[in-house]
This record gives structure tokens, sequence and C-alpha cells, in this order.
């Protein structure tokens, strides 16, 4: 195994660490284990196909991913006037940040053509991770099931739920139906025995750990790749789905309590009505260039809606993420963005149309991951970002087609 495979494999297993792996660094800038791994990841896999192979192709999301890289840019020198050198960084980390994720879909698109065989290892250290990180949250669950303790350093008092690693319930929710959809597609494929006792381990305590998150917009974002499968796939999915469901809202009222709160409009989904309010707010004073990416930490305190010295960790960003970039890179940077999750989509779509599962599994997950990060800001969220870049470069470069089951 090269360096550059190596270091993607390190990079995948180092999820698991999740905020334990955090670093503050000043004025809200933190950096994470995965931070550090991607940027020799970056770095080794430029000079192998750059200096030693001398030849690589561009992916088809090349363009629209630079369009948006260089408006980020325009938008936030555009805002520099607003901020102080110390935020003007801090806000360029993020910029830097994201380009680096971005760049994992060059890398698994490269290394992937090729070597075709090379998916079958992410993908297994992809379910091994998640399979781990659910484990992990039974821990968590068992050992710290109050994180009022936590809210001294920034985070959220959740109760009796589980947080895993991310010391989130919706963030590692929506990284578990990632996950699901994957392992759904793996189960489907060709010569794919349906008694896998790793595939069916790991659905099972990955789907108890999605159910014990008690995250509606992980329930909702299952929902979709559920929806999917069934249409595209069985109907069987929708029964067994369906029966399970019923079965859980019925036997456990933490459940049936959080299906009303959404109804009823609980504090926290009233918070994420005011969040949603805000950034509209804020959108709609910045239009064109938005406030900068990613200055809304401080475009909120200037707006009075949440101060700097009394923010916690969520303060960066905004409860929907297509609100978020909205109001920090204003309308032609949305559109952008549009385009490129359109592109995926449909390219999705079109692979699935050939008979290869990765195009369903990559659809599903875009839909429920939209869905998932109108309520948390998942779609910029590190770790998904990950497994979701990734998974975009290894469905453009797979070649092979499976036949249906």
């Amino acid at each position: 195994m090269r360096v550059n495979q190596f270091l993607l494999i390190i990079l995948i297993i180092s999820v698991s660490f999740g905020q334990l792996s955090r670093i503050e660094l000043f004025d809200g800038a933190t950096l994470y284990l995965t931070d550090i791994i991607l940027f020799f990841l970056i770095l080794t896999s430029l000079f192998y196909f750059l200096v030693i192979r001398k030849r690589f192709l561009l992916p088809s999301l090349t363009l629209p991913i630079l369009l948006f890289i260089i408006w980020d840019i325009i938008s936030l020198l555009v805002n520099s006037g607003d901020l102080t050198k110390s935020q003007f960084f801090v806000s360029s980390l993020y910029l830097f940040r994201w380009i680096e994720y971005a760049f994992l879909y060059f890398i698994a698109f490269w290394l992937v053509k090729e070597d075709q065989r090379f998916s079958r290892v992410i993908f297994s250290f992809f379910i091994l991770i998640s399979l781990l990180l659910s484990v992990l949250g039974f821990f968590q669950l068992y050992f710290f099931p109050d994180f009022s303790f936590m809210v001294q350093y920034g985070w959220d008092p959740h109760q009796f739920r589980l947080l895993s690693t991310f010391f989130d319930p919706n963030f590692i929710g929506g990284f578990f139906v990632l996950s699901i959809a994957l392992i759904l597609g793996e189960l489907f494929k060709k010569h794919k025995a349906a008694e896998d006792p790793f595939l069916f381990l790991s659905l099972l305590s990955i789907g108890i750990a999605l159910v014990l998150t008690f995250s509606r917009s992980a329930y909702l974002a299952l929902t979709v790749v559920v929806a999917f499968f069934t249409f595209f796939r069985s109907k069987k999915i929708f029964l067994v789905a369906m029966i399970l469901g019923l079965g859980l809202a019925a036997g456990i009222p933490r459940i049936q309590q959080r299906i009303t709160g959404a109804v009823q409009l609980d504090p926290s989904a009233r918070a994420r009505l005011v969040s949603w309010e805000n950034t509209l707010e804020i959108a709609r004073d910045n239009l064109l260039f938005g406030v900068g990416y990613n200055s809304f930490r401080y475009a909120q305190d200037r707006y009075e809606f949440v101060a700097l010295e009394a923010s916690g960790h969520s303060s960066a960003g905004s409860d929907s993420s297509l609100l978020l970039i909205l109001a920090t890179t204003g309308i032609p940077g949305l559109l952008i963005y549009f385009w490129i999750l359109s592109k995926i989509f449909w390219d999705s779509v079109k692979k699935f149309m050939e008979d290869n599962l990765i195009g369903l599994v990559v659809a599903a997950s875009l839909i429920a991951l939209l869905a998932h990060s109108q309520f948390v800001n998942s779609l910029l969220y590190p770790w998904v970002l990950i497994w979701f870049w990734i998974l975009v470069g290894i469905s453009e470069a797979k070649e092979e087609v499976s036949t249906k089951s």
C-alpha cells in the first residue's frame, strides 16, 4: 500500500476520535487530528501524481468547486473591512478547511481510478469506523448519560442521548445514516451473501445507536434513505422499516416525545426557528457577497444575535447549511453550490440507471444529507465532509458495474 493510500485509511480511522482530538487555538479557531492528517495526505498525493506519475485526470466537479472557492475568497475579501485582522484570519482558516476537505474528492478519484480494488478497502474501513463509533456511543451513554457538565466548555447539555465522540446526537446521527446507506448498498451488490455477519452486525449496532440519538433530523434523513432503497431496490425494506419504526415509537416514550415536540415546537424546535430567522436576516442584508465565508460568528455578534464571549461551539454556523452558505457567500455562492450538488445528484442517478449501485448510495446519501442539514449544519461538518467527498470521488472513478439482484 502506497503512502497516500495508507494516509487516506488513517484519515478515515481518525474520524473515530471525533471531538476528543479537538485542539482549541485562538479566537474560536480549532484544529482536529483529521485536519493534520489530511494536510499531509494532500501533499503526498500531489507529489505522487504531479511529480512521480506526471499525469492525472480532472474529475467533472473541478470547475464548480474551483468557482466556489474563488467566490468564497472574493466574498471574504469584500467583507474584510468588517473584521479585525484576527477575525479575518480565523475566517480564512474555515475557508482553508473547506478547500482541504474538498480536495478529498480529487484524491479519492485519482486513487480509485488507478486502483479500482482500493474502493473495497475504503468501504470496509468506513463501515468499521461507523461500527466503532456506535460502540463508543454505547459506552458514552452508559458512563456519561448526562452531558450537562460539559456546558462550561461550550457544549449543549444533552441528557440520556447517544453522542459518541462527536459530542452531539444530531451530527453523529447523520453520520450513522450515511453509514446505513453504504451498508444497504453493499448488501444489495451481486454475490454479497445475505448472511454476511460483519455487515449485519454493523447494521444492527449502527441502527440501535441511531435510535438512541433521539435525533429527529437523523430520523428524517434515515426515512429518505429507506425511501430511496424501497423505491429502487426492494419494497421489503419499507415493510421492515415501518414495522420497526412503529414498534420503537410505541415502545420507547422518548421517541414519542421527540416526534410530538417537532409538531408542538418544543424548546429545541423553537431554537431552530430563531436560528433560521437570524440567518435569513443576515442573508437579506448581504445578498450579493454575503458576510464572508466563514465569518458568520462575527456577523451574529454584530447583529447582536449571539455575543462572542457567550457563544458556544455552534455559533460559527447556522441550523441550516444552505441558509449559512447564502448568508456567508450570497446568492452567487449559493447558486454555485447548488451547481455542485445538482451535478453530483444527476451523475449519481445516471450511474445507478447504468446499474451501478454506488450511484444509488450517493444519490440517497445526498438527499438525506440535504434534509438533515436543514436542521443542523451537517453539510459543512468536517467528518461528514470526509465521508461525502470520498464517496463522491469513488463514485465517479468506479468503472465496474453490478447487476441487479
